[in-house]
């Protein structure tokens, strides 16, 4: 087993058809720190990589993905406002600004086999539905 960390900064500043795949393929695998500077630069397409970082470190990482509505992130976000007390502040942030994307990634997994993941998509849509996105969950089924 091995340990390494790449900086984030020095990753964007590579041409962007070196950086958003390199990006993509180590976010998830690695300890990275300036995230931030990267998901400026590299914008949208280094999306895959900020939801593995977020998968990997919600607590730390969930706040980055606030710019972003993207069902790749909700499952997380609603892992976080269910299970974890540091990032619950940061998950409710998250699927209250992009209910959309919250409802068309968590209605499959709430109506899924019993466990975490149904929970936390349960928690979360029950949220949804208490802040009057009862429309939309309906629209979204």
């Amino acid at each position: 087993y091995y340990w390494y960390s790449f900086d984030a900064t020095a990753a964007a500043q590579l041409p962007p058809e070196m950086a958003v795949p390199f990006w993509n393929a180590v976010a998830g695998e690695t300890e990275g720190g300036d995230i931030g500077y990267a998901i400026a630069t590299l914008g949208l397409p280094a999306l895959p990589a900020l939801a593995a970082m977020v998968r990997q470190k919600p607590t730390e990482n969930l706040s980055w993905a606030m710019h972003y509505g993207a069902v790749e992130i909700a499952a997380t976000a609603a892992r976080a406002f269910a299970k974890l007390k540091t990032a619950r502040a940061a998950g409710r942030a998250w699927l209250l600004q992009y209910p959309e994307h919250a409802a068309c990634a968590l209605i499959a997994p709430a109506l899924g086999k019993a466990g975490e993941a149904r929970d936390c998509a349960g928690a979360a849509l029950r949220l949804l539905y208490s802040q009057g996105h009862e429309t939309l969950l309906l629209d979204v089924a």
